[in-house]
């Protein structure tokens, strides 16, 4: 998965299916960043953000849904190339403003720098 956003530096890409979104964040490192059980709350939405040498990456992880099919991730790999760091933020605090508007739920955020020594 990394290869296809290595040729593909300028596209931005939306992985909705999960064993798309999981293999990319499997080689991402990322996938063990999510909380695998928040105890005593139903339903989360959880948020992890990274890097690779040529797009931002912000994933999420739906669980604990009512409907199966609202469960699972969704990945954006955003160009650097095309777009600010600045832009890039303003992109996740949209995204979290409509996860936190259209939900109830309990939302997990781990954003990461470049430097973090969790990424």
């Amino acid at each position: 998965m990394i290869e296809r956003l290595q040729k593909n530096p300028n596209q931005l890409f939306q992985f909705s299916e999960d064993s798309e979104a999981k293999v990319l964040l499997f080689e991402l490192g990322l996938i063990d960043k999510f909380s695998k059980g928040v105890q005593n709350i139903a339903s989360t939405n959880q948020v992890v953000t990274g890097l690779c040498p040529t797009h931002y990456i912000l994933a999420m992880f739906f669980t604990g849904k009512t409907i199966q099919s609202d469960n699972g991730y969704l990945v954006y790999a955003v160009p650097r190339s095309q777009v600010s760091p600045k832009q890039m933020g303003d992109f996740m605090s949209q995204i979290m403003a409509k996860l936190k508007i259209y939900s109830h739920e309990t939302i997990t955020e781990k954003m990461f720098s470049p430097d973090s020594s969790e990424n």
